[in-house]
C-alpha cells in the first residue's frame, strides 16, 4: 500500500469524482459556468463528506486559466494550487486560529491585489471555532468584501456560528454519502489500488463509516494493511470490533424463545471475546430495527446491509409478530440511558435482554420457523 493516506491520495480532483454530493457539484458548476460566483460560501455537514474537497476545487475552479474546463489540472494556476504553493488560495483552520489577531491579519492581506490568479481564496475549515471576536471581525469583512476576494467556510455545526454570517453566505449543505455510494468508490479504489477486496467486505467497511467518505477510506487504509493487501469480511469484523450478524440472528432466536440461560451464555460469550456492552446492545438495536423495516419488500431498500443478510432478515421478519419486535426495540434503546447511570454495565445488557426474553410470546412462536437457517 503507498505510504500517502488513501483520503489524502483520493481526494477528489474534479467536479466529477464528487462522490453523493450532486445537488452541491450541479449549483457550483453552473455558477462557474454563467460567471455568477458569489463572494461568500458556507458548506456544511457531516465531517467527512467533501466539504473541504469542494472547496479547493472551488477555489481552483475560478482561478483556472481554462474556464471551459475548470479546473483543467493542467494550467499554471491549477498546478500551484494541487501542489499547495499558489499564493492566492489560503487554508485555515479555525480550531488552531481562532483568535481576532488572526482574522484582522486575514483582512488586511485580503485587501491586496491577487498575486497570480483572478481572485483570492480563503478556505476557512471548521469556521465555528472562531471566538466571538474573531467571527465579528470576520462578518465585518464578508459585509464589504473586497471584489477580487472570495470566502469558502466550512463547518461540521452551523448551529455554533453567528446567523448574520450566515446570511452573508450562499449556503449548501452536504449529505451523508450513502453506503451504496461509497462501496462503489471502494470498489473502484481498490482495482486502482491493486487491492483484492469481497464484496460484502467492501459493504461493511461503508456501513461502519457512517456516510464519511474520509472515515471509509482510512478503514479500507488500516485494513487492507492488516490484510497485506487482501480485504476479507472476517478482517473487516476483527479490525472494526464488528459483531458478526450471526451472533444477531442467534441472540434474537433465544430472546424470541425466552430461552435465559442460552441468552446470558451469548452475552458472556460477545464480553469474552472484548466486544464492549454498549456495543453489542447498539448493534441489537440497529439490528432489531432492520428485522422491522425487512418485512415489507417496500421498505427492504431502507435495510443498508450486504444483499446476503437483507434474505435472511427478510425471513426471519416474517416469521415474528411485529409488535414484539417493536417492544423488543422500546427496551434496547432504552438501554443508553440506563447504561450511562449504572455501575454494572453488565448487569444493565444482561437485564435488558432477559426483560425481552420476558416480552416473548413463546407459546405464539412457531419454533419450527428456524431463525438462524
Amino acid at each position: 500500500m503507498s505510504s500517502i493516506a488513501l483520503y489524502q491520495k483520493y481526494r477528489s480532483q474534479s467536479f466529477d469524482e464528487v462522490v453523493g454530493q450532486e445537488y452541491v457539484v450541479r449549483s457550483i458548476r453552473n455558477a462557474i459556468r454563467e460567471g455568477k460566483v458569489g463572494h461568500a460560501y458556507l458548506f456544511c455537514g457531516p465531517r467527512g463528506t467533501g466539504k473541504t474537497s469542494m472547496a479547493r476545487l472551488l477555489a481552483r475552479a475560478v482561478n483556472c486559466s481554462n474556464p471551459d474546463h475548470a479546473p483543467c489540472n493542467e494550467c499554471e494556476n491549477c498546478r500551484a494550487a494541487i501542489e499547495g504553493t499558489h499564493p492566492d488560495i489560503i487554508e485555515i483552520n479555525a480550531a488552531n486560529e481562532t483568535h481576532v489577531e488572526d482574522i484582522r491579519d486575514l483582512i488586511d492581506r485580503a485587501r491586496l491585489s491577487p498575486m497570480m490568479g483572478k481572485h483570492k481564496i480563503y478556505i476557512i475549515d471548521e469556521v465555528h471555532q472562531l471566538s466571538s471576536s474573531a467571527a465579528s471581525a470576520l462578518l465585518k469583512t464578508l459585509e464589504e468584501p473586497p471584489e477580487h476576494v472570495i470566502f469558502i467556510l466550512a463547518t461540521t455545526d452551523p448551529q455554533k456560528l453567528l446567523k448574520t454570517i450566515i446570511s452573508r453566505c450562499q449556503v449548501y449543505d452536504f449529505n451523508r454519502i450513502t453506503s451504496e455510494d461509497i462501496a462503489k468508490h471502494l470498489e473502484w479504489v481498490a482495482k486502482d489500488a491493486g487491492v483484492k477486496a469481497d464484496p460484502e467486505a467492501l459493504q461493511l467497511i461503508a456501513l461502519a463509516a457512517d456516510g464519511g467518505m474520509r472515515d471509509a477510506l482510512s478503514m479500507f487504509d488500516q485494513i487492507a494493511g492488516f490484510g497485506n493487501g487482501t480485504i476479507t469480511i472476517e478482517g473487516v469484523r476483527k479490525n472494526l470490533n464488528l459483531l458478526d450478524e450471526d451472533g444477531y440472528f442467534a441472540l434474537l432466536d433465544y430472546v424470541v424463545r425466552g430461552n435465559h440461560t442460552k441468552v446470558l451464555k451469548l452475552v458472556d460469550q460477545f464480553l469474552r471475546r472484548g466486544y464492549d456492552t454498549e456495543v453489542v446492545m447498539r448493534g441489537f438495536s440497529a439490528f432489531l430495527r432492520n428485522v422491522l423495516v425487512a418485512r415489507s419488500d417496500d421498505t427492504l431498500a431502507l435495510v443498508e446491509a450486504p444483499d446476503s443478510i437483507k434474505e435472511r432478515l427478510s425471513k426471519v421478519s416474517r416469521s415474528l409478530k411485529p409488535a414484539l419486535v417493536w417492544n423488543y426495540l422500546k427496551v434496547s434503546t432504552s438501554f443508553a440511558s440506563k447504561y450511562k447511570s449504572s455501575r454494572e454495565r453488565r448487569l444493565a445488557l444482561e437485564v435488558s435482554l432477559l426483560k425481552m426474553c420476558e416480552l416473548s410470546e413463546v407459546e405464539r412462536y412457531r419454533p419450527d420457523d428456524m431463525i438462524l437457517e
